[in-house]
């Protein structure tokens, strides 16, 4: 048991929350959807959608309104989504060159130290175990296949594909558990499977999510056939721009296109038919799994419950996102950006500031016509990041190395 663990084992043991027996806990699954956009599902408002199971899960529990990704790229998104910290404190900058280091506490260590079994499967190589997400996990399936899909040589698996490794494992999963399930479909290229093909002609992006719901469905049925209690969360890790901004895809600019995810809570102690206003991040997913089952916070988290006892009702918030991918990519300028008051300020070559109520897609820059609230922004924002600069590491690294080579596969640009 490393250091951590033990730890968080002794902390367990301690806080008068954690009193219940590690049974009476419920157990937590936990699914990722890799480039979905929240307004692009039923539960968010849109029409065209074919959502019905998330949309069931929505109305059964609680659904936010205005969660954000930190950053928008998959694994700098997924080590916030475990470790409650933003990519700047986790050290997660980009999907190639850095990996989760042994130092930061995750969600997985934190309930395999409080007695709950833990699995993973991922439907994506930059999800592998070479990127450092695998630690807590006793199981972590990352097998992803290797075929042809039109646009590259392709390490994904296809959501029905990774249910089926889960549902042959789920017979061996001790209660309570932990299964964290990622899905990658909705990611570029855009070529969904019949039915959902035919029944969101012109839109394949939207038919990849449609197909990702079908596969959530049937593995929620099987999680729930286990019986027991189950807290169940799901979360975008980012969107996808879809032409907005200039932007077909995602990971060059911060705005609700690609920063804006579903995130939907249901369970024991979560409110059933709510609807959160209130801006939250994935940085509070951690953190609110824990508050839920009545366990200590990750050390050094800056998410917060938003969720269960301890949840902080109405609170000012300000959250962070960044992204790194352009100057690693192209040399450009990064773009570093906050969420506070309403508003969304981008600290850019040009500043950027949003009225996000009155303008959601963010086509009117109010910089200029509102220097002060910009201003304070821009403080606050300096305030928080610091003297924080990108590092990539200083050494050669074989591991790093290969993975790159695995990534550059997939079609993701990395340099410096």
């Amino acid at each position: 048991m490393n250091r951590f663990l033990a730890i968080a084992a002794a902390a367990v043991v301690a806080s008068g929350a954690a009193a219940a027996a590690p049974q009476a806990r419920p157990s937590v699954l936990l699914v990722t959807l890799d480039t979905t956009r929240a307004d692009h599902l039923g539960c968010y408002g849109a029409d065209f959608a074919r959502t019905p199971n998330l949309d069931r899960l929505a109305a059964a529990g609680t659904r936010f309104d205005l969660a954000l990704a930190p950053a928008p790229l998959t694994l700098p998104s997924h080590a916030s989504i475990l470790t409650g910290r933003v990519p700047r404190r986790h050290g997660v900058r980009d999907n190639t060159l850095y990996r989760l280091g042994p130092d930061v506490p995750a969600l997985a260590e934190a309930l395999r130290a409080a007695g709950y079994s833990t699995a993973a499967f991922v439907s994506s190589a930059v999800l592998d175990r070479g990127s450092g997400i695998a630690r807590g996990f006793e199981r972590f399936d990352d097998d992803v296949r290797v075929g042809d899909r039109r646009a590259f040589d392709w390490r994904e698996r296809a959501a029905t594909t990774t249910n089926r490794a889960v549902l042959a494992a789920l017979p061996s999963l001790r209660p309570p558990f932990l299964l964290w399930v990622h899905y990658y479909d909705p990611h570029l290229p855009y070529v969904p499977p019949e039915p959902f093909r035919s029944r969101l002609a012109g839109r394949p992006y939207d038919g990849e999510i449609a197909f990702v719901d079908h596969a959530f469905g049937e593995l929620l049925a099987a999680v729930r056939g286990r019986g027991g209690p189950l807290l169940v969360v799901v979360a975008g890790d980012h969107g996808e721009s879809l032409g907005e901004h200039g932007e077909e895809a995602h990971g060059v600019f911060l705005y609700r296109a690609t920063q804006r995810v579903p995130l939907l809570v249901a369970g024991p102690g979560v409110p059933a038919g709510r609807v959160e206003r209130r801006a939250v991040g994935l940085i509070d997913v951690a953190p609110t799994v824990l508050a839920i089952l009545g366990l200590p916070p990750l050390p050094g988290a800056d998410g917060r419950a938003v969720l269960g006892p301890s949840a902080r009702a109405n609170a000012a918030r300000a959250l962070e996102m960044e992204t790194f991918y352009p100057r690693l990519a192209y040399g450009w300028s990064p773009l570093r950006a906050l969420v506070a008051e309403g508003y969304e300020y981008v600290d850019a070559p040009r500043p950027e500031l949003y009225r996000l109520e009155d303008d959601p897609g963010e086509l009117r820059n109010l910089a200029a016509s509102l220097p002060e609230r910009a201003a304070r922004l821009a403080a606050a924002l300096a305030s928080a990041v610091g003297d924080d600069t990108l590092a990539a590491p200083a050494e050669p690294d074989p591991e790093i190395a290969e993975r790159r080579r695995r990534l550059a596969a997939l079609g993701y640009v990395g340099g410096t």
